[in-house]
């Protein structure tokens, strides 16, 4: 299995994996998220452009995905970001993936300079908030402790605020980028 950042080339990848997440879980999103369903493949192409997409591909077929962007507050946007949403297929449930798939999220968000990412999760969904929590995760007052959601600065009404810190990860990054010249995530595929 293997998890790398997309870019625009990958919108099919993208259409297929993000169709079946609204299908099977349509309570971990956002009321009109079901409008992705009518978008053609150049609107896939633009979402990867603005925000950050990490599949992870088994065989070349997706298997899950995380997506990450920066805080549409420009106060808060270089510092802050917000995971827009965590799915992984049923059939790669169960192997950890969700868990890579958070590491891998948080180390491309340090990777980007940003402080802490944060993430809003339906209070009903047991099993993300523990993979969040043992990710670092911890519950904070709705809007991330200062400000509002991602999207318009509301937040969603009884959703769970959740916070990771990502200082470490960034120290840890420069490191070992220096020192032992690795990239920050392999794979990275900008097209």
């Amino acid at each position: 299995m293997i998890i790398r950042r997309v870019g625009p080339s990958a919108a099919a990848q993208w259409r297929v994996i993000r169709l079946e997440a609204l299908a099977l879980a349509p309570e971990a999103f956002a009321p009109g998220e079901d409008a992705f369903a009518n978008w053609p493949l150049e609107a896939y192409a633009a979402d990867i452009a603005a925000r950050a997409v990490l599949l992870a591909l088994a065989g070349g077929e997706p298997a899950g995905c995380i997506v990450w962007t920066r805080d549409d507050d420009p106060a808060w946007s270089r510092r802050r970001g917000w995971i827009a949403g965590l799915y992984v297929t049923p059939r790669s449930r169960g192997l950890g993936l969700g868990g890579r798939l958070i590491a891998a999220a948080l180390d491309d968000a340090a990777a980007a300079g940003l402080g802490a990412l944060c993430l809003e999760v339906a209070p009903a969904n047991r099993a993300a908030i523990a993979a969040y929590a043992r990710a670092g995760f911890r519950e904070v007052a709705a809007g991330c402790a200062t400000g509002g959601g991602p999207v318009g600065g509301t937040g969603t009404a009884g959703a769970m605020a959740m916070r990771r810190g990502l200082l470490g990860l960034r120290i840890l990054g420069i490191f070992t980028r220096r020192n032992r010249k690795l990239a920050p995530l392999s794979g990275d595929d900008p097209g």
